[in-house]
C-alpha cells in the first residue's frame, strides 16, 4: 500500500484523513493499493484552479475583432 502524496504536502502536528484511492481493478492489479487524503487533492485543484484562472485573459468588450469601429 502505498501513498499518493509527497512527505512535503502534510504540515507538521496536523492529522489528515487517508482513504483509497478510486481507480479500476486493472490499474489496481497493476500499481496497488493508494491512500490519498480528500483536503490535499481539493487544494491541489483549487491551487491549479486559481493558476489557470490568472492565465486567462480578461474580457474588455474591445477584444471582439469581429466588431471593428
Amino acid at each position: 500500500m502505498q501513498v499518493a502524496h509527497e512527505l512535503s504536502d502534510f504540515q507538521d502536528g496536523k492529522e489528515r484523513i487517508l482513504v483509497l484511492k478510486d481507480s479500476s481493478i486493472l490499474e489496481n492489479a497493476e500499481e496497488g493499493d493508494k491512500l490519498v487524503s480528500i483536503q490535499i487533492e481539493e487544494q491541489k485543484r483549487l491551487k491549479k484552479n486559481l493558476e489557470n484562472k490568472k492565465k486567462k485573459p480578461i474580457y474588455t468588450g474591445y477584444d471582439d475583432e469581429e466588431f471593428n469601429f
